[in-house]
């Protein structure tokens, strides 16, 4: 259900209708979801304005002037003149800033660990063919630059402390790679860090790869401080259109700047505080260690052990609460190693929940990582079955996702000695990409083949998790590997765990019925 109800989300915002999760989870029928998406299309109307790039509820912070009013950025806690210095210091020039805004919890997370090197670049690879490919690529990547503010975005530090700025720039100015080994271009990505005040873009042109048939690629590689796999499905709509109707998205609205987004995180009263407090009381008393001792936990290293892809067996009977499903399987896997009761993990989500305008057709990291704790047994008045725990597992994901977004702990290492989930969960959906991609019969066209290949992504990070555990929802069925770090997990308590989760995917669908605690056994 999880997955259908994001890929309506996507839809829906094609049409500029701004729907909560919640509403499709609690509105089962057409008509009562009907119903409710016009009365918050009305409310819409009536109280927001058109206008795209901005948050109508936002106060500007104190000190902060547009340069688009009188030539100038202003930064609070930073003078004019300062800040216009240190952002010369890493090549950007005053005149060349048309907004600033601070960073979000994740993009600092995100940043820090791209510059220790340790995020992988969030590589969209086609297959491209064509009369004159490289001036079709040359205006696509032109017009993505006119109405995706990401492409001309940077970040810059603006202070002594790890303090960091975003800028929206006038202009972009992604590096450009020509290769002939689109393996060889991928391992370059597994390192690159972000200079700041860089592009975070660049694209590849691969061209007479030996190994893939001498076939023509298309890399757009962008830093994960900017942009996430939601982000990848609006990119692909807009390259779509640009390959179908150019002039036409030509005249299409510039999308949102992710900027404005943190801008409204900050204004928000009282936010962060009520964040920690809410996900301070929902991990009180939590059991972290479910995979190795808490005192192994370490933020350095990187997943050295991977389990290939493999086909999930989830029936089609199941097609309505997969992502519950698919989570609760995880969930007694862990259950039945550790010998626990009380588990806890990271699921990485969509990041798209929080009420704000426009978030859907907004490009930027909004992928957040929040805890998920599930207790299992204990006094009940009647034993409960698998049904009723694939139930409360779909009430945990809709409760936590309105917490999602901010400095949420139990997730990523802090300096205080805290604990942090040692395995999470990222569920994807082929669902919001390109489908088949583009084909054009007349092959004088520039570009007559532009084909999404998300099966030449290479699967690798690095990572202080113990385990990370990826599903892949395709619209031939359910695929799933992971990434583990074999000196806190090792390669035959690795494999038996997946291998017992897959087993367990099909029992619970199976046995439904079925109390949890025979499971457990």
């Amino acid at each position: 259900m999880q997955v259908k109800a994001i890929q309506m989300l996507g839809r829906l915002s094609e049409h500029g209708l701004d729907i909560e999760l919640d509403v499709i989870h609690h509105n089962r029928t057409l008509e009562s979801f009907w119903r409710s998406a016009s009365n918050i299309e009305k409310r819409d109307d009536k109280h927001h304005s058109h206008d795209d790039n901005f948050h109508d509820n936002y106060t500007k912070p104190a000190g902060h002037v547009d340069s688009q009013a009188n030539g100038s950025v202003l930064q609070t806690g930073i003078s004019t003149t300062e800040f216009a210095n240190v952002c010369k210091q890493m090549g950007v020039v005053s005149d060349a800033i048309v907004r600033a805004a601070p960073i979000t919890p994740t993009q600092e997370w995100l940043l820090e660990f791209s510059l220790q090197g340790g995020m992988i670049l969030a590589n969209s690879v086609y297959e491209v063919d064509g009369e004159d490919v490289e001036s079709g690529l040359a205006q696509i990547t032109e017009l993505l630059e006119a109405k995706i503010p990401i492409f001309r975005s940077t970040i810059v530090q603006v202070g002594k402390q790890k303090a960091y700025d975003q800028l929206l720039l006038k202009k972009g100015n992604p590096l450009w790679i020509r290769t002939s080994n689109l393996d060889e271009y991928f391992h370059t990505t597994f390192t690159e860090r972000l200079k700041l005040g860089g592009s975070p873009i660049q694209c590849a042109i691969v061209q007479n790869d030996k190994a893939h048939e001498g076939k023509m690629f298309f890399v757009i590689s962008i830093q994960h401080s900017f942009f996430d796999v939601f982000s990848r499905s609006i990119m692909e709509r807009d390259i779509l259109q640009i390959l179908q109707t150019p002039d036409e998205y030509a005249q299409e609205p510039e999308r949102p700047w992710y900027g404005d987004f943190a801008k409204h995180m900050r204004s928000l009263p009282d936010y962060e505080n009520k964040l920690s407090q809410y996900w301070s009381k929902y991990l009180d008393g939590a059991e972290f260690s479910n995979i190795h001792p808490q005192s192994l936990a370490s933020p350095s290293g990187f997943q050295d052990g991977v389990i290939q892809w493999s086909r999930l067996e989830v029936p089609v009977s199941a097609s309505a609460q997969q992502t519950p499903l698919v989570l609760t399987a995880w969930t007694i896997a862990l259950a039945r190693q550790s010998g626990l009761r009380d588990i806890v993990f990271g699921l990485a989500r969509h990041g798209r929940s929080h009420p704000f305008q426009n978030i859907r057709r907004t490009i930027g990291p909004f992928l957040s990582l929040t805890p998920i704790r599930l207790r299992l047994g204990g006094e009940r008045a009647h034993p409960e079955t698998v049904r009723e725990l694939v139930q409360r597992m779909q009430g945990e994901i809709l409760d936590t996702a309105r917490w999602e977004q901010g400095a949420i702990p139990g997730v990523y290492p802090d300096d205080k000695g805290n604990p942090w989930v040692q395995t999470w969960v990222n569920v994807k959906s082929e669902l919001y990409t390109m489908g088949n991609g583009y084909r054009e019969g007349n092959a004088s066209k520039r570009i007559s083949k532009f084909v999404p290949r998300s099966d030449l992504h290479p699967l690798w990070m690095k990572s202080h998790w113990a385990v990370c555990l990826l599903i892949y929802f395709k619209h031939d069925g359910v695929e799933a590997c992971a990434g583990y770090r074999t000196s806190l997990i090792g390669h035959d308590k690795a494999k038996n765990l997946f291998a017992d989760f897959k087993v367990l995917i099909k029992e619970l669908a199976d046995e439904a019925g079925n109390t949890v605690d025979g499971l457990l056994k």
